[in-house]
Order: structure tokens, then sequence, then C-alpha cells
């Protein structure tokens, strides 16, 4: 697609532009962003004065961050960051609502643009959006990967892996056909199911150790007390997602199946040859 464009304006805005048209009258082709992209920009560079970038949706906001950053037009670089990261910290995030494609580009953004407070604030709501199970955890697991985002990548690989373990449980293919994840990354994951579940069989045989309080007058008690809740959660048979459940709990955070820190609920498994699911989904995030 061609664009006529006015050169003194984006040689003014631009160093890059302004080398490559200098002495230019024949068309030049430009690359590494799509016809759609570059037309939002140009709407961008011509539009005086520009309006707040708050009144702009997130999309087109990041064409504008992507463009400008690849031709270094400082202006709208400020600008279109100023509204994406307005957009993305509001009380009414739009993160609330966005779609994966829409993480993906605003992660990206954030390392182009060295903006380590933006990163963290993306990905702590892209988390919150994978424990609640309202995104699937593919795209976030190959972006993580991507970029070497080690916390988003742990939790992606395990909200990924409890998606798929009912499929690993029927002994079926973990990729679905439509899977964006690598064999590697697959296989990562198969290993991640055993490795958790034999973990879980490994834990059912005996209660993890703990430290008496100080204030403990009578710690044989407790022991006979916590052997006893112990052997009464891990007795019943589980399905391999509520095993890696536990497994992960217990490995982690040091704390009895199903109850946190402290103990306390049980989790009511259902087998999922039945057809049903576990009665409880932990949830949490910080959306409020």
């Amino acid at each position: 697609m061609r664009f006529k464009v006015n050169p003194r304006v984006l040689r003014a805005g631009s160093p890059i532009f302004k080398t490559i048209l200098k002495g230019r009258d024949s068309p030049i082709v430009l690359s590494g962003h799509t016809a759609s992209q570059f037309r939002t920009f140009l709407w961008a560079v011509y539009a005086q004065p520009l309006p707040s970038a708050k009144s702009f949706d997130v999309a087109r906001l990041c064409s504008i961050a992507e463009v400008s950053f690849k031709y270094d037009f400082n202006s709208l670089k400020l600008w279109s960051m100023e509204g994406i990261k307005s957009l993305v910290e509001s009380p009414n995030t739009i993160l609330r609502t966005a779609a994966s494609e829409t993480f993906v580009r605003l992660i990206r953004l954030a390392l182009l643009y060295r903006d380590p407070a933006l990163s963290r604030t993306v990905q702590s709501k892209w988390l919150t959006r994978l424990h609640w199970h309202d995104l699937p955890a593919a795209p976030a697991l190959v972006v993580a990967d991507a970029h070497d985002l080690r916390h988003l990548l742990y939790h992606a690989y395990y909200v990924h892996l409890v998606d798929v373990a009912p499929r690993i449980d029927r002994e079926q293919p973990i990729d679905d056909g439509d899977s964006p994840l690598s064999t590697v990354q697959n296989l990562h994951v198969f290993c991640g199911y055993h490795s958790l579940l034999a973990a879980w069989k490994q834990l059912q045989e005996s209660a993890p150790s703990f430290t008496p309080d100080a204030a403990c007058s009578s710690h044989s008690k407790c022991l006979i007390a916590w052997n006893a809740r112990w052997a009464l959660e891990t007795r019943a048979r589980e399905c391999g997602v509520c095993a890696c459940r536990r497994a992960a709990s217990a490995t982690v955070h040091g704390a009895a199946p199903g109850g946190g820190r402290g103990g306390g609920g049980l989790h009511d498994c259902r087998v999922y040859e039945s057809g049903a699911t576990c009665d409880r989904d932990e949830k949490g995030g910080d959306f409020g």
C-alpha cells in the first residue's frame, strides 16, 4: 500500500526519517509493521494539536507506540506511552477485560521502552486473569519464555498444566492441534505433570515434618493429630489435576493439603472419569 506523506513533517519529528527521506523523491519501501499500523501512526503525526491519549483505545495507542519506537519519533513515543500507562494503571483498568493479544503487545512494548514498572503491572494483571481461568495460559507461556520473564513463565506453565491435566489423565495428546507451544514446551508440561504427581504420591506416604512451637507443651499430641489429619486428607483417590494442585501447594507453601498456611478446610475432590470437577477452585489476584 502506498501513502502520500509530508516529508517535512516526518523529518522534523524523527532523525531516522530525516536520514531516509533526505533528497528522495521516489517511493520508499518500509517494513516491520502493517499498513494499518502505519496509517494510525500517520494520523497521529498530522493531528495538531494531539488530543488526550486517554480517549483512545489501547490497540491504536499500541500501534502508534510501536511505529514511533521504530522511527524514533520522540513526541509520539511519549504521548502514546503516557496514554497506555494511564489506561493500564486506571482503577478501572482495561486489563480486566483485555484479550491475550493485548497483554502480549503491552509486554513487548514495556520491554522495548525499558519500562519495568509497566512490565510488572501488566504481568501482575495477566497472572490474575490466568489464575481466574479468564484467559488461556499458552500465549503468556510463549511470550514469557521468549523474553525470559521467569515469574510469569512459572505461573503460566502451572496454569496450563492444570488446564491440560484432564487430557493427560485420559492419555490424550497435550496439544489439541491449536496450541502455540513448541514440542519442548509441551514436554516440559508433560514432565511437570508427572513430577508433581510423583511428588504428591510420595507426600501421601508420610506427613511432612515441622518444627514444634516453643509454646507447645505436648508436641507428641500435635504430631498424632497432624498425622491423622494428613492421612484423612490424602486417603481419597484423586484426579491428576487435584494431585498436582495439592503437591504444588504442599511443597511450595509447606501447608496441609487444601488448607493453605495453617491448614483448615477439606478439598472435595471428584474423579474426572465421572465427568465431575473439583468443588473448589482457588482464585486470587489484585483486581479487587
